[in-house]
């Protein structure tokens, strides 16, 4: 059996890979290198990275767009980060 993992410290510790070795002679562990799990993972790259994407490109254009209306409006230059602000816009930012 192959178990691809990846590399949590949990798993890469000896006395863990020692363990697998000795309790389970069946299992090869092949790890994933750092920073690439996400991309192996279906979930993620079919579901999660295109959402996440949708909200980064949604999230940009309306900050982009409130700094404009207020650089033209003649305001002072202030964007409202806190979650409060921020929670209510997700669901138009999916649209």
């Amino acid at each position: 059996m192959v178990w691809i993992i990846d590399r949590w410290n949990v798993y890469i510790n000896e006395k863990f890979r020692n363990w697998i070795k000795k309790k389970h002679t069946n299992i090869l562990l092949i790890f994933i290198p750092t920073n690439c799990t996400s991309e192996l993972q279906p979930a993620y790259v079919i579901l999660q990275k295109p959402l996440k994407h949708a909200f980064k490109v949604h999230y940009n254009s309306w900050t982009s767009q409130t700094i404009e209306d207020q650089i033209y409006d003649g305001h002072e230059l202030e964007v409202d980060f806190k979650m409060s602000n921020l929670k209510h816009r997700i669901c138009n930012w999916l649209h």
